[in-house]
Parts: C-alpha cells; structure tokens; sequence
C-alpha cells in the first residue's frame, strides 16, 4: 500500500556555536587568577578597585568581556581546579570554557577543526548554578 502522509523530516543539528566569541585579556578581581577568570569577577585596574580579600589579575584569555557570553556560574566555595589538562577544542580558550572532551592527542577530538590543546587551570567538574556556559544571543558577530 502507499503511504498517505508525506514522511516528517529530521531536523538537522547544529554544525557548531551560534556565535563567534572573542576572547581578551582583562584584568578582573578574584582571590586568585582562575577565580578571576573563571568566575568572570569584576574588571579592574588596580586591587583597589576590588572587594576585600580580592585582587586584581591580568588573566589567561577569557570570553568573560563578550556580550554573548554568560559564564558558567561556578559556587566560590564549593569551586576546585580541574585534574583534567587537555582538552578538545577550536582553540585553548574553547576547550577550557566550554569543558570539552579530555584528550592526549588531537586524534582523539572528533568534532571537525578540533585539536588537543593543553589547558589553563580551570574549574571544569566543579560544581555550579547553571547546567553549562551559553551564549546570550544566536547571532554571528560581525
């Protein structure tokens, strides 16, 4: 017999992140360096513009700065550095945000132009308030 309906379509899955971060250097408060970072504390110039116990670090590239960016939203206290030191990603900072797959040679990324890239102390397993970083907007920047 022939079908009377018309098959459904599968939807197709994203090919890759739907915006383009940029990474940067800014100085941020945090107790440490990767606080700092990875916790995207606040810009600063000088310690003084820190909150008590807190310092200002330049920091390792993060995507803390973009406006597409929401940071992952780790629990200071409960926050620990990673054992995981090489990931897979488009580029160090990728890996280490995003938490990608841990690798020991770039054979071992299967998401196409990853490689596997020694990574920054992170935060990556701790726990935190959010399921996982995002993006704020879907659109490609210019």
């Amino acid at each position: 017999p022939m079908p009377t309906e018309s098959p459904i379509a599968t939807p197709t899955p994203p090919s890759g992140p739907p915006a383009d971060l940029v990474a940067d250097y800014t100085p941020r408060c945090g107790i440490q360096e990767v606080y700092a970072r990875e916790m995207c504390g606040n810009t600063c110039v000088s310690n003084a513009d820190c909150a008590p116990g807190e310092y200002c670090w330049g920091t390792h590239p993060n995507y803390c700065s973009d406006p597409n960016f929401t940071p992952l939203g780790y629990i200071g206290s409960s926050a620990s550095i990673s054992n995981i030191y090489y990931r897979c990603g488009k580029s160090e900072v990728d890996a280490r945000t995003f938490c990608k797959t841990q690798c020991t040679w770039s054979t071992d990324c299967v998401e196409p132009g990853e490689s596997c890239f020694a990574v920054q102390q992170n935060f990556c397993g701790s726990p935190t308030s959010a399921s996982r970083r995002t993006l704020r907007a879907n659109v490609k920047k210019d």
